[in-house]
């Protein structure tokens, strides 16, 4: 009876014991863990940290490049000096990024696969990608049917081949280190703690050709049917063609070469027929100024790209317009922020990030982050790229001239100027009859703390996204300008159907006006754009 007993107990204890051990191994093995917020495997972040240091061991730190910032501090009831500061951004020590993972990482492979994204540097540019015929705008919700963008087709000598030989784009300066990365440039990592998490490069301001054209790639609405086309996009690199030919004894005939041919090329293509140019637009990334040679004398600056008669009928997108002719339109400078996702774009906007405490970009950004206000004085032309480094540290600019901005970026800047900046006339400081100091110190607390909300707002207008991503809601710099451009054609489209043309007849030295307000009229900003010599520009 008792080895009964005891059978029976050591059946009871072996039972229990194996339903223990099936919930214990279904509770350890059979659950993810990695799915409860707050658990984070040990591994994945050593691993992680593991690939980034093989990375930046591997990549020399970028020198970025010379720039001249002026600032003024605006500290309780008093405004410091204006002063300007030379600055180099510091070179890198070391990069910090963010991987976001809601799975465990298995093993060291998966995670880089992971990671591809964030590691990928200096990558070869991608051929023209053909998008779906009837996929859908996430951002506006509208079709592609009146969006199609053809890209022209031109030799690789007017675009990619000339970053083989990037070393020769300039004469003072190394261009290869700034054409990584699809021309955003090096990644600024996060030294110091000083950044948000990713999208901050080393960006020259003179890079834009290569960075929109990469952008272009990523395009919704892209089509091999010229036919279909809204617009034709015209992939020159122009302002690398003459930035080669700017300084030295190089003869008029060479700066001018490039852009004659480019322009032969398109006008013998078929869709050249159909708007005769109009629907053609293209990115020279420098200054107007540098496309404008009046006269034909070999010591006299720059080529004649926009006057020639083709480039008077195309959209030239540049980051500095003349007030003074039709063809021509700002957008933005490239700056030091951009975004791979709209949460990139909405951590800069909403300033939550408690470890950094929303700081911008090293010395140049510290400088405007702890400035209530930004000068922004013309220099060698009436615009600088230190107007849009300032409003993405909320640091309102203050302008000495409506040529600086207002009537620049129309198609990114609100047409109410006194809602995100101040004008001072650049006559009265010369002559002294206003104090910069004074005319700031007297603008209300609450007022400035208004102005700085409308300056952020404007970030996503001024920046460039990451072309190697897609944001899926906010609309960014290239977004307007190409929004910009679609209602511009699509204006004289019309037109001239209806055997039309106004918004190509009227007086070229009032362009400033006619864009920026819609009139001819007299205004009062008109002494501002008098000029002596037409024959120059």
């Amino acid at each position: 009876m008792e080895n009964s007993l005891t059978t029976r107990s050591r059946n009871k204890f072996w039972f229990v014991f194996f339903v223990f051990f099936i919930f214990w191994y279904l509770l350890l093995y059979g659950v993810d863990w990695s799915s409860l917020p707050g658990i984070v495997t040990t591994t994945s972040r050593y691993e992680a940290s593991s690939i980034e240091s093989i990375r930046v061991a591997s990549i020399p730190p970028p020198t970025p490049p010379h720039e001249k910032y002026i600032s003024l501090n605006f500290n309780s009831s008093s405004i410091n000096n204006a002063t300007i500061d030379t600055t180099k951004n510091e070179t890198r020590s070391g990069e910090e990024s963010v991987v976001e993972n809601d799975n465990v990482v298995p093993d060291l492979e998966a995670l880089e696969k992971e990671l591809e994204p964030l590691l990928r540097k200096n990558e070869p540019i991608d051929e023209k990608v053909e998008k779906n015929a009837t996929q859908e705008d996430k951002k506006g919700g509208k079709s592609c049917e009146e969006r199609y963008i053809y890209v022209a087709e031109i030799p690789s000598r007017f675009n990619e081949d000339m970053l083989k030989h990037c070393n020769l784009l300039n004469k003072w300066e190394d261009m290869c280190q700034y054409l990584v990365n699809m021309g955003l440039g090096p990644d600024l990592g996060n030294p110091q703690r000083v950044f948000s998490n990713k999208g901050w490069f080393t960006t020259n301001q003179f890079s834009l050709e290569v960075l929109f054209h990469n952008r272009m790639k990523q395009y919704d609405c892209l089509t091999n049917d010229s036919s279909k086309a809204a617009a034709v996009f015209v992939p020159y690199y122009a302002g690398f063609d003459v930035s080669r030919y700017l300084w030295d004894d190089f003869n008029t005939s060479m700066r001018d070469a490039g852009a004659i041919e480019v322009a032969k090329i398109l006008k013998e293509k078929p869709e050249w027929k159909t708007m005769w140019g109009r629907d053609h637009f293209m990115i020279a990334g420098r200054i107007t100024w540098d496309f404008r040679r009046g006269i034909e004398e070999d010591k006299a600056w720059g080529n004649k790209l926009m006057l020639l008669p083709e480039a008077q009928n195309m959209t030239i997108l540049t980051i500095e317009s003349s007030p003074w002719n039709r063809n021509d339109f700002a957008i933005p400078y490239p700056t030091y922020f951009h975004p791979s996702s709209d949460n990139d774009v909405f951590q800069l906007l909403e300033c939550k990030d408690l470890h950094n405490k929303c700081n911008k970009p090293v010395h140049v950004m510290k400088l405007f982050q702890s400035s209530h206000f930004c000068l922004q004085p013309s220099g060698d032309s009436f615009t600088r790229r230190s107007t849009f480094d300032s409003i993405l540290a909320g640091c309102i600019p203050v302008f000495f001239t409506p040529g600086s901005a207002y009537i620049q970026y129309v198609w990114h800047l609100p047409k109410d100027f006194t809602k995100y900046s101040v004008l001072i006339p650049e006559d009265d400081v010369r002559k002294k009859k206003v104090s910069i100091e004074n005319v700031l110190s007297k603008i209300p607390r609450s007022q400035v703390a208004t102005l700085r909300e409308e300056v952020i707002k404007l970030i996503p207008n001024v920046v460039y996204a990451d072309p190697r991503s897609r944001l899926e809601s906010v609309e960014e710099a290239f977004d307007l300008a190409v929004k910009g451009v679609l209602e511009r054609v699509d204006v004289m489209r019309k037109e001239m159907r209806q055997g039309k043309n106004y918004s190509m007849v009227f007086d070229e030295e009032y362009s400033w006006k006619y864009y920026t307000f819609g009139t001819l009229e007299k205004h009062e900003w008109d002494h501002y754009f008098l000029r002596t010599s037409k024959e120059k520009y």
